[in-house]
């Protein structure tokens, strides 16, 4: 009898080569319904378990599947147990939770070509519109600059791996609640660059 964790990386084994080659080609609904198949098959080994795949890193057809843990223990111990029987691809890396990202934020965007090839990020902007009293979590205004501009959703889409990466899986679940992006960068909005979000979160956290 399968257990869940063998349902999950048979499931991933039947559709590895179609994300990747969905990714390549742009086919971003056959890419969004494969990753369906997975965030349902990755519920049923627990349910707050959830994934993350990057693909185009380094701006090879490389991608990485991501289990997020974030920072809890219980959901550590789950992810060795999948990893200790994850399948061997050659296209494919798999990872435990999120570091924070040590360098800039147009260094990590470089690397993983979030955008794919032949758009880039050239800074992102935040502010906060609020901080919320009983969690203490912000909730951000977000402003992209990159070569080709995108629809909102896809922006909206897209900002989640990328604070992920940038803030690491931990970092982002206890200090961001949520945020919007905006297609202009407002004057009367103070935006600045998103590297100096990890320092005012260490200012919020001991204030």
């Amino acid at each position: 009898m399968k257990t869940p964790i063998n349902k999950f990386w048979y499931s991933f084994s039947l559709i590895q080569k179609e994300l990747i080659f969905a990714n390549r080609t742009a086919n971003y609904k056959v890419q969004y319904n494969l990753c369906s198949t997975l965030d349902r098959r990755v519920t049923e080994v627990h349910p707050k378990l959830t994934l993350l795949i990057i693909f185009n890193i380094n701006n090879t057809d490389s991608a990485k599947l991501i289990f997020l843990t974030k920072g809890k223990s219980s959901l550590k111990s789950i992810v060795e147990d999948l990893l200790s029987e994850a399948p061997s691809f050659p296209s494919w890396h798999y990872q435990s939770g999120i570091k924070p990202y040590k360098h800039s934020i147009i260094s990590l965007c470089a690397y993983y070509r979030f955008l794919g090839s032949g758009n880039n990020i050239h800074q992102i902007y935040f502010a906060v519109q609020k901080i919320y009293r009983t969690t203490n979590k912000l909730h951000l205004i977000l402003y992209l600059e990159m070569d080709k501009q995108l629809s909102k959703s896809d922006l909206q889409d897209l900002m989640r791996p990328i604070l992920l990466c940038f803030l690491g899986d931990a970092y982002y679940q206890k200090h961001i609640s949520r945020y919007r992006i905006v297609r202009r960068k407002y004057s009367r909005i103070r935006f600045i660059p998103l590297d100096e979000l990890k320092p005012l979160i260490q200012y919020k956290t001991f204030n």
